[in-house]
């Protein structure tokens, strides 16, 4: 049996009062574009192909915030002040408000090479963020491009700037996968899985219980 780990629906979830405060602290103005990447920053994270992609797009009026830490952050500091958009790349470090953080973003990018269960994703959805990432198992089961998160192939920064800049061009969209978002997480809900996880625990207990011969087993 396959149990997803769940997410808090209450404390991954959109707020505009808290979303201003946020926005407020790191200094992006509401005009502005607030992209978010958050990851281990090593190359299978897709990492390099979320900057490239943010400085392929050409979106004046964005922000780009990074936060994780990991073996790639020195290279990828000096991609982003290699370009005249460097400056609006910022790298936090690891945190430990990223439901704070993700609540003051508009975007979240994660074209991730492959993974497991996303998590970081999930709670991305939870927050109610459109979502480019990559067109990867289980992230395709997981979510259906166009209608809940733009898909793009791994390894594909050009990718990525499209999305980006499909999304900065259109609000409606934006809306759109919203919504869409934040209705698929809460498949995910925390509730959810730690009631699967008693059902499973006892079924178990309960099999342990019975006389060896209906278990099967020999004495």
């Amino acid at each position: 049996m396959l149990i997803p780990n769940g997410v808090n629906e209450h404390r991954f979830a959109p707020d505009a009062g808290r979303r201003a405060e946020v926005r407020a602290a790191l200094g992006i103005a509401d005009s502005l574009l607030g992209i978010i990447y958050v990851g281990r920053l090593e190359r299978e994270k897709g990492c390099f192909e979320a900057i490239n992609g943010f400085l392929a797009s050409g979106i004046l009026d964005a922000r780009l915030l990074v936060i994780g830490d990991g073996p790639e952050r020195i290279a990828l500091e000096t991609l982003a002040r290699g370009s005249a958009a460097g400056e609006r790349i910022r790298f936090l470090g690891n945190r430990s408000d990223i439901s704070d953080l993700l609540n003051g973003s508009d975007v979240f990018v994660f074209p991730t090479y492959g993974e497991g269960f996303p998590n970081a994703l999930v709670e991305a959805m939870a927050s109610a963020l459109p979502i480019v990432t990559s067109d990867v198992p289980p992230i395709r089961e997981l979510v259906r491009d166009g209608s809940q998160a733009l898909l793009v192939a791994p390894r594909d920064a050009d990718g990525v700037a499209r999305a980006l800049r499909g999304l900065a061009s259109d609000p409606e969209l934006r809306q759109k996968l919203r919504l869409a978002a934040r209705a698929r997480a809460l498949d995910f809900r925390l509730t959810s899985s730690i009631r699967r996880y008693e059902e499973l625990y006892g079924s178990l207990v309960e099999a342990h219980r019975k006389p060896p011969l209906e278990r099967g087993l020999c004495t």
